[in-house]
């Protein structure tokens, strides 16, 4: 769970006494976020198996001649890394296994809350991560080039993206890593490449909306060819600008019981904690999820007593 520190401490008086509220914020912090085999570690392989768990494969397109040479679904898969020692070892493969994709135009991979990865046609909504106001989302993967002969300069495309209300998938952030001898001295260790989104804000269409990740290939006619290793897809997300929850005070019902009103906020989670001498804390309510609106919680302290109440927002993870 993130941690919390200390902004404000805020008094407010009612009838009869002085209720004082320690305020305080969710610290900015680098989240990990779980991908769905991420990994690339299912389903097992005793060598390569075209299907891949959790991920979904791009349709293929009206000119790939499904009838020569691969068949499209054979294009991506995972594979079992050899064993240690061997020439082709992968060294730095996170797990066993890592993904393979084609440098052929069109072949994708994604993921996002409604793929549905060849096991089903229903989504399992398994990867349903909301994109939050504030924050900024950072995929992180390992990429291996030259896979099969490919051509120096073939293009691959990592990408953030969210789907509008045509389900059409829009990037928000992408990162292009091109094949190169520099990039990929060798075949035996995986390079991390990142894309980072840029701060979500209240107003952009993709705000509340779910994640998606892609890695696609972008490669012409001419150069196509190859294939390139994927291992260890990573996603955070950072709270940029964390702010104190707003708090207040009121009376509510005929019998003047107190209620603590907190403006929440999506991916914040709250503890509310109460005192009488600011040494020995009490919980009241724990855990208690942001909905990114007004959220009251009723309070057991009467007008007239001499109250603190601490109340802790940390970053959901």
């Amino acid at each position: 769970m993130g941690t919390a520190k200390e902004q404000a401490v805020l008094r407010h008086g009612l009838t009869g006494g002085l209720l004082c509220l320690a305020l305080l914020g969710a610290r900015s912090e680098v989240i990990p976020i779980a991908v769905p085999n991420g990994s690339f570690e299912s389903p097992a392989a005793d060598f390569v198996n075209t299907h891949i768990d959790s991920w979904q494969k791009a349709d293929r397109p009206p000119e790939y001649p499904e009838g020569g040479g691969f068949l499209w679904d054979q294009l991506a898969g995972v594979f079992r890394n050899t064993a240690p020692g061997a020439a082709d070892n992968l060294i730095n493969i996170d797990g066993i296994q890592a993904m393979y994709l084609f440098a052929i135009p069109g072949v994708c991979l994604f993921q996002d809350a409604d793929t549905v990865d060849g096991k089903g046609s229903t989504p399992t909504h398994a990867f349903s991560v909301p994109l939050i106001p504030g924050n900024r989302y950072t995929m992180t993967v390992g990429v291996l080039g030259h896979g099969g002969g490919m051509l120096e300069g073939v293009p691959l495309e990592l990408a953030i993206y969210y789907r509008n209300d045509r389900a059409e998938a829009v990037p928000i952030g992408t990162t292009l890593v091109t094949n190169s001898a520099t990039l990929f001295p060798d075949r035996r260790h995986f390079v991390d490449f990142s894309v980072t989104t840029p701060i979500v804000l209240p107003t952009d269409p993709w705000a509340g909306r779910t994640v998606g990740l892609r890695m696609r290939s972008l490669v012409d006619d001419a150069r196509r060819g190859g294939y390139w290793d994927l291992d260890q897809v990573r996603l955070t997300r950072e709270d940029v600008n964390p702010v104190a929850p707003q708090l207040a005070i009121r009376q509510s019902g005929p019998s003047g019981k107190l209620a603590l009103s907190l403006e929440s906020r999506l991916g914040e989670l709250y503890d509310l904690l109460q005192s009488t001498d600011l040494n020995q804390w009490t919980p009241i309510r724990t855990g208690l999820p942001g909905t990114g609106a007004l959220i009251e919680i009723p309070l057991n302290a009467e007008p007239s007593e001499r109250v603190f109440l601490k109340v802790l927002a940390r970053l959901q993870h």
